[in-house]
């Protein structure tokens, strides 16, 4: 019911990523699972790629950014700036903090409106996930009174897997009260127009980020 993306990759490996904002609520939740693997070991990457800005403006390279990350367990939490609301991420990874730019992001609905349209994000950290143990999970949080977090005792797997059923929910009573047609006009999106992609889509990218070791989001398998 939110969107999906399922990716094969040359060697048979099979990946299914979704992503959804739980209703009311100001975050942002990614899962990956592995569909298919041969019995091998795989692991993920993902970069996180942050900014610090009003909704108009863009980011730039700066020596003000704050890098440093505030690890609890399963949560890690971030202020980029002095007056700007904390990030936060909850996942069932392994986290690295970093702090490293990546420059000239390109935007083409910015361009062709003749705007500025360049960003450099800073990249406070890096998840690893073991994909052949578990799903792999994050959820993207800023701070403020729509802000959620796992329940006391909840692992934040189990706290996806409730949030991701909440939604669910919410999704497929609105698509019985107003049918499927009124559902999908509603929400711009057209059954068979990419919103949701199946295994057997371009292997080098996935969700718009590369799949390479030198992409926000990367692979390592080994046999």
């Amino acid at each position: 019911p939110w969107p999906t993306w399922m990716f094969r990759l040359p060697d048979g490996l099979c990946l299914r990523q979704e992503l959804f904002v739980p209703h009311g609520t100001s975050a942002s939740v990614m899962r990956w699972t592995l569909l298919e693997a041969a019995g091998r070991e795989v692991r993920l990457t993902v970069r996180l790629l942050l900014s610090g800005r009003d909704y108009h403006a863009l980011h730039h390279e700066n020596p003000s950014f704050r890098f440093a990350s505030d690890v609890a367990g399963e949560r890690v939490r971030w202020r980029p700036y002095h007056g700007v609301p904390q990030v936060s991420a909850w996942h069932n990874g392994r986290f690295t903090p970093t702090a490293v730019w990546y420059r000239k992001f390109h935007y083409d609905q910015e361009a062709e409106r003749g705007l500025d349209c360049t960003e450099d994000l800073a990249c406070p950290g890096i998840f690893r996930f073991d994909l052949h143990a578990e799903p792999a999970v994050c959820v993207l949080t800023a701070e403020g009174a729509d802000e959620i977090a796992p329940a006391d005792g909840e692992s934040t797997a189990q706290f996806v897997e409730r949030l991701a059923a909440g939604d669910r929910s919410r999704r497929l009573s609105l698509v019985h009260r107003l049918g499927t047609r009124h559902v999908h006009r509603a929400a711009g999106l057209v059954p068979g127009d990419g919103s949701v992609r199946r295994c057997g889509a371009d292997p080098s990218r996935l969700g718009g980020d590369s799949l390479r070791g030198d992409g926000p989001q990367s692979f390592s398998r080994s046999r």
